[in-house]
């Protein structure tokens, strides 16, 4: 089964950030690519269960994650980091050069 993972986006004057749930996934099950003004993102949760568990329902199948963000043209999806920690993918991506704020000199 292939789940949309939850995610929150949150932006300031230099980028975004974006903070996906990936619950049950390990680093190296995650799939992250960037083209033009897209992120895909996909991963796979194997959930081994212990030989001396009984399970009571059936919810411990694998699941598949996707989820595709379409970024605004602001955003620099080649300057990105990605780091993942307590189940979360994190995601910061930058604003192109020319998209981020700056001071203009008044000239007399």
């Amino acid at each position: 089964m292939t789940v949309k993972p939850n995610y929150k986006v949150s932006t300031t004057e230099t980028g975004a950030t974006i903070a996906i749930d990936l619950p049950g996934v390990k680093k190296e099950d995650i799939k992250l690519t960037s083209e033009r003004d897209s992120l895909k993102i996909s991963a796979t949760r194997n959930q081994e269960i212990p030989e001396d568990w009984q399970l009571i329902n059936q919810s411990a199948k694998p699941e598949n994650y996707e989820l595709e963000l379409d970024l605004h043209s602001d955003l620099n999806s080649a300057d990105s980091i990605a780091s993942f920690e307590n189940a979360v993918l994190i995601l910061k991506v930058s604003k192109h050069e020319e998209a981020k704020p700056r001071e203009i000199s008044i000239l007399n």
